[in-house]
């Protein structure tokens, strides 16, 4: 079972058309489930947990990199599975990087019903990371199943990321682009980037 959930600004109508669309074709594709609109007055956990509970086995987000990443902090905690149809204004990154095309051309894609598997790390907060977490702070504290170690960099410039895929605005060799990004090894890369200097640290 299905369950669809809308960001708000899908409600614009210059998605009108697109929506209708989209719909019509998930109904051809005999993948239709119930759908919730996002708003002020609603909480996007517990329409996902709700949907769960009562047999969404894939939640589906329509939206940008920032409605999924909202929508990945619960996914993970459940069980279930997350699709993507991007759409929207915003960026979407982490469709791009997973072959998911934008708007209506995703619906076919999402009826293949092929599952793979993802590394998920989770970070401070509670928050969980699909894509990449960069540091606001200047120290990081790194806690793996093996060991727990401190980074703190040399340069007040210096930029840290957490990764499972790699970073559009950081520029790596090609080598360190091809041997390392592999959101399904296990495993996420840490990067230590300075406007000056850069490195990757596998872990």
């Amino acid at each position: 079972m299905y369950f669809y959930i809308y960001d708000s600004f899908l409600q614009d109508k210059k998605y009108v058309k697109t929506i209708s669309e989209i719909e019509a074709r998930l109904i051809d594709l005999s993948i239709q489930g119930r759908s919730s609109k996002l708003n002020i007055l609603n909480d996007m956990r517990e329409m996902i947990v709700d949907a769960v509970k009562h047999g969404a086995e894939t939640v589906v987000v329509l939206g940008d990199d920032k409605t999924v990443s909202r929508a990945v902090n619960t996914v993970a905690s459940v069980d279930a599975t997350l699709g993507i149809i991007p759409i929207g204004g915003g960026t979407h990154t982490l469709a791009e990087h997973l072959g998911i095309p934008y708007g209506l051309a995703a619906c076919d894609i999402l009826s293949k019903r092929i599952r793979e598997r993802i590394d998920v790390g989770k970070i401070s907060g509670g928050n969980f990371v699909i894509f990449y977490a960069k540091s606001l702070s200047r120290d990081i504290k790194i806690v793996s199943p093996d060991n727990a170690y401190a980074i703190t960099p040399i340069s007040p410039q210096t930029e840290i990321y957490l990764c499972n895929f790699r970073p559009l605005e950081v520029q790596l060799e090609i080598g360190a682009r091809a041997s390392f990004f592999m959101p399904q090894d296990g495993r996420f890369e840490l990067i230590v980037h300075s406007p000056m200097h850069q490195s990757l640290i596998n872990k």
